[in-house]
């Protein structure tokens, strides 16, 4: 093209000189867009030799027509609009997509959907938690977090929860949260109490009887003999 500008410029060429026949018209832009006003076809200007065109990046240059959430896309002459994810258009206009609307249940069956500017967020319920990209609501393992639960147990996780499993001579707190010593003595008589013939000492996760002189008690048994 810029030797047949350059032809054009300085009168070495003539239509008769050109072939095929189709290449005419291609002399006649040139001639139009170059010879006569000096000037290149939209989308183009003209270069630093003056003699050729280039393209006008109209991304770079800010001079495009494309939406706020669109992305402009140089190409040559002209260029191109594309909407940005989340939104819906033919890039010069640009419509937020209304996820929740299209799908109410696409935080899942523990979350609510709450839409944003080009995408959504979920709230989820008690015991769950946004996943790493906030879009669906997952469990919450809580016998592997941070706070420590099931103390002088075992914690077993729930869908949405969790259970403690207490030792032997522990259980749970009003919380459920943690286990604690059980008070085997705790409210007994001498009618009713546990070691049969002896007195009743609490102990961290159990309990020991002490027995009158010459008795002796039996774990397990039926108290002192």
């Amino acid at each position: 093209a810029a030797c047949l500008v350059a032809a054009l410029h300085n009168g070495s060429l003539d239509r008769e000189s050109l072939a095929p026949p189709a290449a005419l018209e291609s002399v006649d832009v040139l001639r139009h867009f170059v010879l006569d006003g000096v000037s290149c076809m939209p989308g183009f200007t003209l270069a630093a030799d003056n003699l050729t065109c280039a393209d006008v990046d109209e991304c770079e240059a800010d001079t495009h027509g494309c939406h706020p959430n669109a992305d402009c896309i140089n190409i040559p002459g002209g260029y191109n609009c594309e909407c940005h994810p989340g939104y819906v258009g033919n890039g010069t206009e640009c419509a937020d997509v209304m996820d929740c609307d299209q799908d109410p249940n696409i935080c899942g069956p523990h979350g609510v959907c709450v839409n944003s500017p080009g995408d959504y967020n979920c709230e989820c319920e008690f015991g769950y938690t946004p996943s790493y990209n906030g879009k669906r609501c997952e469990d919450i393992n809580e016998c592997k977090g941070d706070k420590p639960v099931c103390k002088n147990g075992n914690c077993v996780n729930m869908d949405g929860t969790y259970a403690c499993e207490c030792h032997e001579g522990y259980g749970l707190n009003d919380e459920g949260d943690q286990c604690v010593d059980i008070n085997e003595c705790s409210g007994e008589t001498d009618d009713s109490s546990i070691c049969l013939g002896g007195k009743c000492r609490n102990t961290i996760g159990s309990f020991t009887c002490e027995c009158p002189p010459n008795y002796t008690y039996i774990p397990g048994g039926s108290g002192c003999v």
